[in-house]
């Protein structure tokens, strides 16, 4: 890993380094709950545009998650490590957690890496699994029938889970994907994934 003379992780100019990202036009708006006080624990855009301009092993990330509850967030930024033998199914995945409270992150940061956690493999391969969701347009939707129709579960006070990243359409053109949701398929895969890397978490940078 290369990291400067501090002990930090090196940085680079995402915008410099990978343009192509910032110029997908797509986004898809996942369903949300908010309360007053979670909507204040929403991870802000400089933390996130920070995030991405951390390299590990000279990448950067292209794909994140946060989980947000109570004014505090998590985000994970996860870099995909090819194996030098070029063989896909050796290269392995590292995530970079970090965490705040509204707009002041710690300094605090752990890791994951799926060759010590095979459960992150899991985690990420359901994630590439989650549809996005339909897009509600007012008046040209139709909406469900208040009885007798599948229950719409929302939960009052779950963690909030948000994923971005990049994705592709029907025709397989990209697209940047933002999908946020306390319940339904993303909060399940939310629920599970922080379950399941519990115990992978570590302050040794791998």
């Amino acid at each position: 890993m290369t990291t400067d003379d501090a002990g930090e992780v090196r940085r680079h100019d995402f915008d410099r380094t990978a343009p192509g990202i910032r110029i997908l036009a797509l986004i898809v708006l996942g369903s949300i709950v908010l309360t007053p006080r979670t909507a204040q624990s929403q991870v802000p855009d400089h933390i996130l545009d920070h995030a991405r301009a951390v390299t590990v092993n000279e990448r950067i990330p292209t794909t994140f998650y946060a989980t947000e509850q109570r004014g505090s967030w998590t985000l994970n930024a996860i870099y995909h490590q090819p194996s030098d033998q070029s063989a896909a199914e050796d290269a392995y995945w590292i995530i970079r957690r970090t965490s705040g409270r509204a707009d002041t992150p710690s300094d605090h940061v752990t890791w994951a890496d799926s060759r010590s956690c095979p459960a992150l493999h899991g985690a990420l391969w359901w994630m590439s699994r989650l549809e996005p969701p339909a897009v509600d347009i007012l008046g040209l939707t139709p909406r469900q029938p208040a009885v007798g129709g599948p229950p719409a579960i929302m939960r009052a006070d779950a963690p909030i889970y948000t994923i971005w990243g990049l994705g592709h359409q029907a025709d397989n053109s990209p697209a940047w994907v933002r999908m946020r949701s306390n319940s339904g398929l993303l909060g399940e895969w939310g629920d599970a994934t922080e379950s399941n890397l519990r115990e992978c978490w570590s302050e040794d940078a791998p």
